[in-house]
């Protein structure tokens, strides 16, 4: 296949960006990622140093919605697979032949970082393999130079790893405990807590969690939302675990899940995505529930002056929750900081595929 980088680089875009908006056969579409994922590696590590195109192809593997990426589809995985190989067959060539000009592992971490991300937001908790890691990142070569790179260092806990569950261990072991929120959201990491607490000392858990506890504390601040942390922290979760009825239904917070901010104007209005996985649940018989860390009548007329169904209203106070469990819960900060669990947790914006099957009846 001819063509320079720039060129196949700008196919591969091309590809990924039709391939997401449907308008390219998928029988075209994966063979097609594949014979541009060897040009490119063939091109690449044949005329650009390696720092230069994985600083470029590190955008191929960006996990977030709505920029194509080799992760957006699982049958694009052996394409994506064929660039990491080709990162680690650079690296471990350049170590040799003492190619590097300047810092040798370039972007990896950037690359490898794509990566983890998407493993840490989808990775199933029972599953003992991550969903996506190609082999040749625990190359022992591969491991050293990356052992020994300032940089790179930090994807150290992920290629070292078979799974979510390990990462989340060697985290809490090796690194100190406010590198966690680089690796594993605060309700990923409240997920794992039951394993966790098979395998690491309560002392680590306590610093782990305080961690997390902090970083919810930071963002509540200017709500009315009270946010639990403390030396009993575990204690706490403990009771919580302990509860094993939950209150049916599905239950919804109003600032920053069902109200967002303009991030332009500054104003606030419905979160159409979670307006729609309301009605929606209604619809299906369910029962749905407001709730707020606020005062419960001056959250429902706010509500209603942006044009909420009012078979939603009204609001209840989060307080009336504390130390219970709920069926389903929606809300930006997970329950349990706020002193109640849930069977099941949804992040208005980590967990959009939720929200979107919900909301069209999946």
């Amino acid at each position: 296949m001819g063509g320079n980088y720039q060129e196949i680089e700008s196919e591969i875009n091309t590809l990924l960006t039709n391939l997401a908006g449907c308008k390219v056969p998928v029988e075209f579409a994966y063979p097609r990622a594949v014979n541009l994922a060897r040009a490119l590696v063939e091109t690449s590590t044949s005329t650009f140093p390696l720092m230069y195109w994985t600083h470029s192809a590190c955008h191929l593997f960006e996990n977030f919605p709505h920029v194509p990426s080799f992760l957006q589809d699982e049958k694009l995985f052996p394409a994506a697979e064929i660039i990491v190989d080709g990162m680690v067959k650079g690296v471990i060539d350049g170590l040799t032949t003492r190619k590097f000009e300047r810092e040798p592992l370039g972007c990896v971490d950037r690359l490898v970082g794509g990566i983890l991300r998407y493993n840490t937001q989808n990775a199933s908790l029972d599953s003992i393999n991550y969903p996506f890691k190609p082999t040749s990142l625990e190359r022992p070569e591969f491991v050293k130079m990356v052992e020994q790179d300032k940089y790179a260092r930090s994807i150290l806990p992920f290629i070292k790893t078979k799974s979510i569950l390990e990462m989340a261990e060697e985290v809490v072991r090796t690194q100190s405990p406010a590198e966690l929120e680089n690796y594993l959201t605060d309700h990923k990491f409240i997920e794992l807590l039951p394993e966790l607490r098979l395998r690491l000392s309560e002392q680590d858990l306590e610093s782990a969690l305080e961690v997390y506890s902090a970083s919810n504390k930071e963002h509540a601040k200017g709500t009315n939302t009270t946010i639990i942390g403390g030396k009993n922290i575990l204690l706490r979760f403990n009771k919580l675990e302990a509860v094993t009825t939950a209150l049916d239904g599905v239950y919804i917070d109003v600032d920053g899940t069902l109200i967002e901010q303009n991030v332009c104007t500054g104003h606030e209005l419905l979160s159409n995505i979670v307006h729609a996985y309301a009605i929606s649940r209604l619809s299906e018989g369910k029962r749905v529930v407001i709730m707020s860390g606020g005062d419960p009548a001056e959250q429902t007329a706010k509500l209603k002056s942006l044009g909420v169904d009012e078979r939603l209203l009204p609001v209840i106070a989060k307080s009336t929750l504390k130390g219970k469990k709920l069926e389903i819960c929606v809300d930006d900060t997970h329950p349990f900081w706020q002193g109640f669990a849930s069977e099941q947790y949804i992040h208005p914006t980590q967990d959009n595929a939720k929200l979107r099957d919900g909301a069209s009846g999946d």
